[in-house]
């Protein structure tokens, strides 16, 4: 059983650590060696493994960039010590020494002794606390010092042409301009669950995806305890308790404090140009009319919030639960040599809980929620509600505070996950391992949402023709063969957007773009892609850079 706990360990260095700056205290004779012997053994797979890391350590930027502590001949002289002890450790299957050995060689590179007991994730500046703090300074109805994006306009069209082409462009350094779909994010606060302030500085400091308009409106927390399987009632309640669908409102028409309105925000994020403002909130001008229903349409109808209720899990805890036995087991027997012909099970079960069961993993359960707009309730809102600096009409004004008018609509909820491994070979922290698994696990929630629900899938713009490609990838959830309708916008004579399906493509298998979150400290470490885009294949005719692409399946 030595031979086979030592190629679990070897496996759990190069699979489960991948990109995370797993220790390498083989030398490159042992791996050979234990590539050879893999083969022999008809283990495959450990071989191909094993070879990969041979490959990098052969390669020209293998350890180019030297880290801090190996300055020190010090800590190396000691590193190199408990390296040598650990690995006579994992030997000796002694898994408890190995695991007291993995955190003391952490300590020594990473964290100065004075420090030994502080975690640089818990007690973070948290950016979200930040902003929410800085907002209840200025009120929340102002939120407009926020720095926004969307800052450049599409300027009028003065051509005879009644239906612009959007997005077209000669110069490929232009950034596309398209409506993006606006969102606000909160998450459940229970501070008594289990690393609950390292989860919350990591949502809290992770920025929202450049796919939405960042539609922030302060408060980022709700205060619920325990673990429930659906608590989209008691979120329900917090949204309409505290008029979260009436301050979205009053952010998209960029209330003051005085009540008044205006339309920069749509303005800005509709791509309209300077002189639509003056236009849009004449409802007995034509034009106006059609811009202002538009908008609704394109831009306030597209405004969505998600709530995150995270919740951390152990996996050697859940390891140890009987109905889990097989899957370790199964585990345990695709890593170990001659695994699938062990009698002992409970040998299996073990192997495969201590290496692959050293690990964390965070789950969300992400609600997603709707804010409910149409014709009527612009209707209300616009005769009834709005004020602006030439007419600060009093009535008005406390019409549109005491408003039960706005409601968010629970379109449904998805759970997602996500693990990263602290083997007894892994140099992150518990709390980074954490930190990691909180970001990944929110942009798999949000991608499983996009494919469930159709309403809440977002546009893409093509970055290019030839070949076919777009910045989205395994973040959003891509896999090989997900289809994409190709749109081309259109803007008519009264400045109203619509689409026309041009192209079906689908995403090429092998050429899926791997954008997912990688800590700065670790993107030297991880195996450079070739590719910082998706590619897709399909037809061609008639397509251009800038037209929008949008998932069908």
């Amino acid at each position: 059983m030595k031979t086979c706990f030592l190629y679990i360990a070897v496996v759990s260095i190069f699979i489960f650590n991948k990109g995370l700056n797993a220790q390498s205290f083989y030398t490159m004779d042992e791996l050979k060696s234990m590539k050879m012997e893999a083969v022999d053994n008809n283990q495959y797979r450990l071989a191909k493994v094993i070879q990969d890391e041979i490959d990098k350590r052969n390669s020209s930027t293998y350890k180019l960039n030297k880290e801090a502590w190996e300055d020190d001949s010090l800590i190396v002289a000691e590193v190199n010590e408990l390296e040598k002890q650990q690995k006579r450790a994992v030997v000796n299957e002694n898994w408890l020494l190995a695991k007291s050995l993995k955190t003391t060689i952490f300590n020594k590179k990473y964290i100065k002794e004075t420090e030994v007991t502080t975690s640089k994730y818990v007690g973070l500046n948290n950016r979200r606390e930040d902003i929410y703090q800085e907002m209840l300074k200025k009120g929340f109805v102002s939120s407009s010092f926020l720095s926004i994006s969307e800052n450049d306009f599409v300027e009028e069209d003065n051509s005879t042409e009644t239906v612009t082409k959007i997005g077209k462009t000669t110069d490929q350094s232009d950034e596309f301009k398209y409506r993006r779909s606006s969102l606000y994010t909160l998450m459940i606060n229970d501070n008594q669950r289990e690393h609950f302030e390292v989860i919350l500085n990591a949502f809290g400091n992770t920025p929202l995806s450049e796919k939405f308009n960042d539609h922030n409106i302060g408060p980022y927390l709700i205060d619920a305890t325990g673990y429930v399987k659906d608590r989209s009632s008691e979120i329900t309640v917090y949204l309409e308790k505290n008029n979260v669908a009436k301050d979205l409102v009053a952010k998209w028409f960029n209330r003051s404090k005085d009540g008044a309105f205006d339309m920069s925000l749509i303005q800005n994020r509709g791509e309209y140009s300077a002189t639509v403002q003056d236009k849009v909130v004449a409802a007995n001008l034509e034009r106006g009319e059609a811009l202002l229903a538009d908008a609704g349409e394109e831009l306030i109808g597209n405004t969505y919030v998600i709530i995150n209720d995270f919740k951390f899990t152990n996996k050697e805890e859940v390891a140890k639960k009987v109905s889990n036995a097989a899957g370790w087991a199964k585990l345990g027997a695709s890593y170990l040599p001659g695994g699938s012909t062990i009698t002992n099970t409970a040998d299996v079960v073990d192997a495969g809980a201590t290496i692959a069961g050293k690990g964390y993993i965070i789950k969300t359960t992400s609600y997603l929620y709707k804010l409910d707009w149409n014709d009527s309730i612009a209707a209300v809102f616009y005769n009834n509600l709005w004020v602006d600096q030439n007419n600060l009409d009093p009535a008005k004004i406390a019409a549109f505070e005491k408003s039960g008018l706005f409601k968010l609509r629970l379109v449904g909820y998805e759970d997602a996950w996500a693990d990263l491994q602290s083997s007894i070979f892994t140099n992150k922290s518990d709390e980074e391992l954490i930190y990691i698994a909180t970001i990944k696990a929110v942009d798999k929630a949000i991608a499983k949402l996009q494919r469930k629900y159709e309403e809440f899938r977002t546009k893409t713009p093509l970055t290019s023709v030839d070949p076919l490609t777009a910045k989205i990838g395994l973040k959003e959830g891509l896999e090989p063969n997900d289809k994409y309708e190709v749109l081309e916008q259109t803007m008519d004579e009264n400045g109203k957007i619509s689409y026309k399906r041009k192209s079906i493509i689908r995403a090429q298998k092998g050429m899926i773009w791997d954008n997912t979150y990688v800590p700065e400290d670790a993107k030297g470490q991880v195996p450079q892609q070739n590719i910082n885009e998706t590619h897709f294949i399909g037809s061609k005719a008639g397509l251009y850079p800038g037209m929008l692409i949008r998932q069908i399946n």
